[in-house]
């Protein structure tokens, strides 16, 4: 609830303190004596765009303060305490609701706190917003009010046209925030896994493209049948196969050498035979003689290995070509991938890698689309709980609101609301698209608000949702920009008795010119200009019993107040 609103330098007013109490308050003036600066300074507080023509002339800056007093377990409270902004001292107090007027229903045993918020305009354009005495963002301050304040006007009465909006206000008369939050919790479970299903499905969209090439890659791999060394150990055979021939010449040359005509071996053994002789008469000898022993016993051994190699290095033209052939073919398929020889066997790995992750891809698809068919019965289940939920208030909320604007000087329409169900929409809101009809006399096509209803009506059906969801909605403060325009008589005063129940469920500041409804407020302030000096100041004065019956005289009468008037007035406050 808004407790104060404080403005200094704002418009035409220089300074001014506005108390403000529960229940309806009505604003009454003369036109032009500044009755739209509470609006424009409410917008300012909605986190509205600033604008220097605010600031009054001649000053550097002008200030909106705005004092609420917010119970603990309201939204407005509960975010406050999530952006860590709400007061330093703990001020929460038990209290029943007394603050102004007697009438209105009392909320016992409600802890409250005391929430400042401040927003500056400076004459460089530069604004600056303050809640609890912390600076904030402009956004923040957006958040912050949506839970504070509403503004009802033309505008928001137009707003009744828009699909969106017949929804939640379906959904706040139905109390469907359980089903709607199931239902939205629901959504964007789904809404996660489906949009990853699409990430994954454009990745293997575009793997697809290159897959049959890769098929064919990878078969034509299989065929070649490669080995890991393959190459190498090819490239080596194929080289030594080819130097055969002048291996076998070097081995018969070595083996002449060795067991020839005067070879190596012959001339060991006769050299061992005279050593031989030594060593009998010599120490020495022998250790000569053991030395070319052993270099007989491995000049022979060598001697052997040599013939069995010169037997290895016979020709093999066959082994030759059929090196020659498989290495070609390899040669062959590497340059279809682009590669070198010795790479194609790595390349072969990578083709499968990347097939195989493909396949992986296809299961991940497919166990995907099995989660999201199952997140949507889920899903499915909850909008179609919601749709029979809404279904049912549709009813009630239409013959209500028929009843109602009948009383608004709507004497022949017919209010109701149309729900559309469609099993293949997926959204945060459910499945229905809800269309508020209007039939405004008998003979004529129902039809949607948007092209059968005229302003007037629009207001008029707008004042009967919010005195009928107030109780479930439980707005903190209702602001009606002159929510009476276009009726007067027993309308009006039919307004005012509405704009007045609106008050035992919330805090209601009303702007009107209409006697029927000025009278019917808890509290009732009047706004004035005053020029002096060539200064132009507003002020908001609340006014006492005396004071609203000179008020309502005026707007009864005009300038000149007779005694009819006044007797008028106080019979309209005392009725």
């Amino acid at each position: 609830m808004l407790t104060q609103l404080f403005l200094r330098h704002f418009a035409t007013i220089e300074r001014a303190e506005i108390n403000l109490s529960q229940g309806l308050t009505v604003l009454t003036g003369e036109t032009g004596a500044g009755k739209s600066i509470l609006m424009n300074a409410t917008h300012l507080l909605l986190g509205g765009r600033a604008n220097t023509q605010f600031i009054r002339t001649g000053a550097k800056r002008a200030e909106i303060q705005a004092t609420l007093r917010l119970a603990t377990q309201s939204n407005a409270y509960t975010w406050l305490k999530q952006q860590e902004l709400e007061l330093d001292s703990d001020v929460g107090v038990s209290i029943g609701v007394d603050l102004g007027t007697s009438n209105h229903k009392a909320t016992e045993n409600v802890e409250y706190q005391e929430c400042i918020i401040r927003r500056t305009l400076s004459s460089d354009g530069r604004s600056q917003v303050y809640i609890n005495g912390r600076r904030t963002s402009l956004h923040n301050l957006q958040h912050f009010a949506q839970h504070c304040f509403q503004i009802q006007g033309q505008h928001e009465a137009y707003s009744l046209k828009s699909e969106d909006k017949q929804r939640e206000l379906l959904d706040a008369y139905g109390n469907h925030l359980t089903q709607l939050t199931q239902v939205k919790t629901h959504y964007h479970i789904y809404k996660q896994t489906h949009e990853q299903l699409q990430h994954i499905q454009k990745l293997h969209d575009a793997e697809q493209a290159e897959f049959t090439l890769l098929e064919y890659q990878i078969a034509e791999l299989e065929e070649l049948n490669l080995e890991a060394d393959e190459v190498e150990l090819l490239n080596s055979e194929y080289k030594t196969l080819h130097q055969h021939d002048s291996l076998k010449t070097e081995c018969y040359q070595a083996l002449e050498c060795l067991s020839g005509d005067r070879n190596v071996i012959s001339q060991l053994e006769s050299l061992e035979s005279r050593l031989n002789y030594l060593a009998e008469h010599h120490p020495k000898g022998n250790d000569i003689c053991e030395y070319i022993k052993q270099a007989h016993i491995q000049l022979s051994e060598a001697n052997t290995e040599l013939q069995q190699l010169s037997g290895y290095f016979e020709p093999d033209e066959e082994r030759l070509q059929h090196i020659e052939k498989r290495l070609d073919k390899i040669h062959s398929t590497a340059r279809k991938h682009k590669v070198e020889a010795h790479e194609l066997y790595n390349t072969w790995l990578h083709l499968q890698e990347k097939f195989q992750h493909n396949h992986d891809r296809q299961n991940e698809l497919d166990q995907l689309k099995k989660k999201r068919a199952l997140q949507e019965q889920d899903y499915q289940a909850a909008a179609k709980q919601l749709s029979t939920s809404r279904q049912q208030s549709a009813l009630a909320l239409s013959q209500k609101i028929t009843q109602l604007i009948r009383t608004l000087g709507l004497t022949h329409a017919v209010f109701s609301i149309d729900l559309s169900s469609d099993s293949n929409m997926i959204s945060g809101h459910g499945q229905d698209k809800v269309t508020m009809l209007i039939q405004t006399n008998p003979g004529l096509d129902q039809g949607p608000l948007h092209s059968i209803a005229s302003g007037g009506e629009l207001s008029r059906i707008a004042l009967a949702l919010q005195v009928i969801c107030a109780e479930k909605m439980q707005p903190a403060t209702l602001i009606f920009d002159e929510a009476d325009t276009g009726i007067s008589g027993s309308t009006a005063e039919v307004v005012g008795q509405l704009l007045r129940t609106l008050g035992e469920h919330c805090q209601i500041l009303c702007i009107t010119h209409l006697p029927q409804v000025a009278a019917l407020g808890h509290h009732h302030i009047r706004v004035s200009k005053q020029t002096s000096n060539q200064s132009t100041n507003t002020a908001f004065d609340t006014l006492n019993q005396e004071q609203r019956i000179q008020e309502l005289a005026r707007i009864l009468g005009g300038v000149h107040i007779t005694a009819t008037t006044l007797a008028h007035a106080k019979e309209l406050i005392c009725a």
